[in-house]
């Protein structure tokens, strides 16, 4: 038996998907950027620094299927990358804060922050509010086709 894709998937769900799908995307492209930077400069080290982007990208694509399918552990894997951000948004924001007045900070660094919260405070919001749309059941695996 196939999973059936829900047909009655709300548009904020696609676009939260599609947006796990940039992310991986920006993942792979800090991927790529960390190789040839890598190679000429860090030697074998780069390595290192790709493995955790790879993983995530990996993580993110794997989001954003499952988002797309209403998976209910999508749902909580989702919420629990909109917490971070929402985190980490704050704390980016605290920590400008923290600069002198003779420092001339750039609008940058208040502006995207303040973004970044907003940004995941409607995504925390919206996602209590589908929470109840979202399957319950197990990933089901297709059957083999018949020898």
């Amino acid at each position: 038996m196939i999973a059936q894709m829900p047909t009655d998937r709300p548009m904020g769900v696609t676009l939260l998907g599609i947006l796990y799908f940039v992310k991986a995307g920006i993942a792979f492209a800090w991927i790529a950027y960390l190789f040839f930077y890598g190679l000429f400069n860090l030697g074998s080290g780069a390595w290192l620094c790709i493995i955790p982007y790879f993983i995530l990208a990996m993580f993110y694509i794997m989001i954003a299927t499952m988002l797309y399918m209403m998976k209910s552990w999508a749902w909580m894997w989702a919420l629990i990358f909109a917490v971070l951000g929402l985190l980490n948004a704050f704390f980016s924001l605290w920590n400008t804060s923290y600069y002198d007045d003779a420092v001339d900070i750039p609008t940058s660094y208040y502006v995207i922050p303040a973004i970044q919260l907003v940004l995941n405070l409607v995504i925390i919001f919206y996602l209590y509010k589908v929470k109840d749309q979202f399957s319950n059941e197990p990933l089901q695996m297709p059957a083999p086709p018949p020898q």
